[in-house]
């Protein structure tokens, strides 16, 4: 995967995007409302897009500035809120967004003794 980078600050210079959302194929019973959820995120953290993400409506413009936030926890004997980090399956490196994905899952599969087919 290749990591894109930007050459200066601005509109002109982000990432610029057009999207159809194809609001006819909407069927009603499954969403009331159109639109996109739009999350930026680590390569190696996984998007959680429903919980992070920020919705965009059909026919509008949306300038949005990111700014990379890195968290270094403190080494043993300190631990994290997971606790085993390798506890986080098909996740490169450990992020608290993959510690609360996995969690949330865990807690799923444990009540209702069922997953659904994207949480696998």
């Amino acid at each position: 995967m290749t990591i894109r980078k930007v050459d200066g600050p601005g509109k002109h210079f982000g990432l610029h995007l057009r999207m159809s959302v194809e609001q006819n194929e909407y069927i009603g019973h499954i969403s009331f409302s159109a639109g996109l959820r739009i999350r930026i995120h680590d390569p190696d953290e996984p998007p959680l897009v429903s919980s992070l993400g920020f919705a965009v409506m059909p026919g509008s413009h949306v300038y949005a500035s990111i700014t990379r936030r890195r968290t270094i926890s403190l080494k043993s004997p300190y631990k994290t809120m997971c606790k085993d980090q390798k506890l986080v399956p098909g996740i490169k490196s450990y992020t608290i967004a993959a510690c609360h994905d996995h969690c949330k899952k865990k807690f799923i599969v444990e009540q209702c003794k069922c997953q659904a087919f994207y949480m696998r």
